[in-house]
């Protein structure tokens, strides 16, 4: 999933954005297993040259990124499994601006119905 969305997503957001060269882009797997399966600095390397706050630069990532083309559905499920609303994907976007803080799990559905499911944590 790495390699065929998420650093290809992100690369196409820092060039978007005129980050290349200042951008400090690598993923890593999270010290504490509650934070997710995948973590990156991104936002805290370029926070120092673009004197902007860590989290609104994290936050304008997240707003620009894009579902693969084969994604039709969305779902995001609290931790007690109450499903809180499910979309279908449109323009490859999902606001998820309206989440509190907390811990979620975002799921997909593709064009063959194959489900997916990743911890997602809004801070």
């Amino acid at each position: 999933m790495i390699d065929e969305f998420i650093l290809p997503a992100f690369e196409h957001i820092i060039r978007q954005k005129g980050w290349e060269g200042i951008a400090t882009l690598f993923f890593e797997k999270p010290k504490i297993a509650s934070h997710g399966e995948l973590a990156t600095a991104v936002a805290m390397s370029l926070a120092k040259p673009l004197r902007r706050a860590p989290r609104s630069i994290a936050e304008e990532i997240v707003a620009e990124l894009k579902f693969p083309e084969n994604i039709v559905e969305v779902s995001i499920i609290d931790l007690s499994g109450r499903k809180l609303f499910k979309t279908k994907v449109s323009d490859r976007k999902v606001d998820l601006s309206h989440l509190t803080s907390g811990t979620y799990f975002i799921q997909t559905k593709n064009s063959k119905n194959e489900m997916n499911q990743q911890k997602l944590i809004k801070k």
